[in-house]
């Protein structure tokens, strides 16, 4: 009978990490919900080995499947870590040397337990037990085992940190959502301890019966409570969708990105525009580098196939506690501004049925004599 219940909740559990995988890694957008796409499939593996395995009647059966489910076991607590890291925006540590220590002892945790028959590192012992008239798969940890379990609770250590510095600083529904995330965090220490001690001495994986309602807790906070993505999606809508041209650089002046309405402004200068140093891009119109490197605000002419065009040219700094890491430039179109503007100097400085100057015109050249 217990077997049943469990394998109508892991069952449950698994179409329920099979919705979050096709939701998040195949429809999400951010970075962070591309690696909580991959933590469910993970965990998705782990749940669907440990559902045959418990079912199977055999220990060779048994025996496969749980080398089944260690195709997820390994990889989903450095994925529980990368969706901590993206979200709280500590994604450059994964970068680099910091991505192969995240992932360095679930590779070899994995390699390990599927050679595990060659050196019994992973698990020293395998058995039969019986418990209540079911037969359960009794395995002995081996020395890695250990190390691996270390590895998951710095990782676990690692995520509630990081929530606790986003919970202390965030307010309203923000606040909430990292409870929430916090809440999921907790709840593994508890299956990582049964686990650990053995709890009645019959092996059952109290990981995978905890895990889902964290997943759950997880999902629940990145999509109610998900304010990050949606300012994300809206920067960027603003950001594609501008008339304006607008041009994102970093400090020392490299563009990082770009609109598209800025490759048309960039046209006018018979310059194309790429990922470089804007003072290269702009070797032609030395005066426009400068003045943009100098942040003045600027209405250039320009002669685009004999018409005159009017850009107005912004540069504004980013700040970030008070140390500039970028620069902002944008370009607008104000050809038609300006065109009214001289037109109704024109008006105002001649006589309208003569076309010529009239009064208030000499007087503004007298005024100039004067000086």
């Amino acid at each position: 009978m217990i077997i049943k219940f469990v394998s109508i909740y892991l069952y449950i559990g698994v179409l329920l990490l099979s919705f979050m995988f096709i939701n998040s890694f195949v429809r999400g957008k951010s970075s962070y919900a591309k690696a909580f796409g991959a933590l469910s499939l993970t965990l998705q593996i782990y749940l669907l080995g440990y559902l045959v395995e418990i079912n199977a009647s055999s220990l060779q059966d048994m025996y496969f499947w749980n080398q089944v489910q260690y195709f997820g076991i390994p990889f989903f607590p450095a994925f529980w870590l990368m969706v901590s890291m993206l979200y709280t925006g500590k994604g450059k540590y994964l970068q680099g040397f910091g991505g192969l220590v995240v992932f360095a002892i679930p590779i070899l945790t994995f390699l390990l337990r599927l050679s595990n028959d060659w050196h019994h590192l992973y698990y020293s012992q395998i058995g039969i037990h019986q418990f209540m008239g079911v037969n359960y798969m009794l395995l002995i940890k081996g020395p890695w085992y250990y190390i691996q379990t270390a590895y998951v609770l710095i990782t676990l250590v690692l995520c509630t940190w990081f929530y606790v510095q986003r919970f202390r600083n965030s307010t309203g529904d923000e606040r909430i959502q990292f409870r929430l995330l916090l809440l999921a965090s907790v709840l593994p220490y508890l299956a990582l301890l049964l686990v650990t001690v053995n709890l009645f001495g019959i092996g059952i994986d109290y990981t995978a019966l905890i895990l889902p309602p964290c997943v759950l807790l997880i999902n629940l906070s990145l999509t109610r409570y998900n304010f990050l993505e949606i300012k994300d999606l809206a920067r960027e809508r603003v950001f594609e969708d501008s008339s304006a041209g607008l041009i994102l650089m970093n400090r020392f002046y490299r563009v990082v990105d770009f609109n598209e309405a800025s490759i048309t402004f960039f046209s006018w200068f018979n310059a194309s525009l790429k990922e470089d140093q804007l003072e290269i891009l702009l070797a032609k119109h030395p005066d426009l580098w400068e003045r943009i490197k100098n942040s003045e605000d600027q209405v250039c002419h320009f002669s685009v196939a004999k018409e005159d065009r009017y850009v107005n040219i912004n540069t504004r700094s980013i700040q970030n506690k008070k140390e500039t890491v970028g620069h902002l430039i944008t370009f607008e179109d104000v050809t038609e501004r300006e065109s009214l503007k001289q037109r109704l100097t024109e008006i105002a400085n001649t006589d309208e049925l003569t076309g010529l100057n009239n009064r208030r015109r000499f007087r503004e050249c007298a005024e100039k004599a004067d000086q």
